[in-house]
């Protein structure tokens, strides 16, 4: 079990008020069980990424964490303590010069399909590959068609990224097949660039949440019986996504239907298609 999420917004020094509204939501595996987190996000042109393996991740509160990092994109992983242990280098996010890339679940028994999709992929690309986790193999799978559709030197759109990430898993279920592997249900994948975000679903539930305006709290009160109301911020957008969410009726949340990608617009518009019809 593991938690995948993505996050865009248009202002970063918001991102507490929306904290405060889904951080449970984030904490679907609980401090004590969890063997992993991390975070990778882009800053002023620069992928950065936090991990905390181990021991490390059950003293962060992610709430607060996330609301300390002046990023308006980025991209969390948090690894279940029932997958075991696993090295700084395999710990999730993985990123690459301008990508972010984290996903959950993937295809049993990857790594002897290595030598065969490591020749689709490019030296210049191949040399950062660190493990052999699905994960990062498909990540640097989805590089090696982004500069084939010319992302690396240019900026393509959001919707070109969405069908970059969709080409890049049936690719992988396509190979897999063909060799006899079994593809692995859940396959939920979460990439982002500067101001783009994308998540695909095969699989486990995913939800996704926007937010239009946002309302944030007052911590202090002037003077006694004083009740300070929330500042408002209607210009405030952002969409957040995740799996292991239970919206427990909250109709806020909408679930990403089965084999459908995500994808937001520059106006804010977040778009959704199934892999067929991208």
């Amino acid at each position: 079990m593991s938690q995948v999420f993505g996050y865009l917004c248009s202002d970063h020094t918001l991102t507490h008020a929306v904290m405060a509204q889904v951080n449970d939501q984030l904490n679907a595996v609980a401090i004590d069980e969890r063997a992993g987190l991390g975070l990778g996000w882009v800053q002023e042109g620069r992928t950065l990424v936090r991990k905390h393996p181990g021991q490390r991740a059950s003293a962060v509160e992610l709430g607060a964490l996330l609301a300390d990092i002046p990023t308006r994109v980025l991209v969390g992983h948090i690894r279940h303590a029932v997958l075991g242990k696993v090295s700084s280098s395999d710990l999730q996010p993985f990123r690459f010069r301008n990508w972010v890339y984290a996903q959950r679940g993937g295809i049993e028994g990857m790594e002897s399909l290595l030598e065969q999709f490591s020749d689709e992929i490019p030296d210049h690309i191949r040399r950062n590959l660190q493990g052999q986790t699905s994960a990062e193999i498909i990540f640097h799978l989805l590089l090696a068609r982004l500069q084939d559709h010319g992302a690396f030197t240019s900026v393509i759109s959001a919707h070109q990224f969405a069908c970059v990430l969709v080409e890049t898993m049936l690719h992988v279920e396509k190979r897999a097949k063909e060799a006899g592997v079994k593809a692995v249900s859940p396959l939920l994948a979460v990439t982002a660039t500067e101001r783009q975000l994308t998540a695909a679903r095969v699989g486990e539930a995913m939800h996704y949440r926007i937010f239009e305006g946002i309302d944030e709290p007052v911590e202090k009160s002037l003077f006694a019986g004083h009740r300070p109301k929330p500042v408002q911020h209607p210009r405030f957008r952002a969409v957040i996504i995740a799996n292991k969410i239970e919206p427990d009726g909250d109709k806020r949340w909408i679930e990403l239907p089965d084999r459908h990608v995500l994808w937001v617009e520059p106006g804010w518009q977040v778009k959704t298609a199934r892999f067929e019809d991208i």
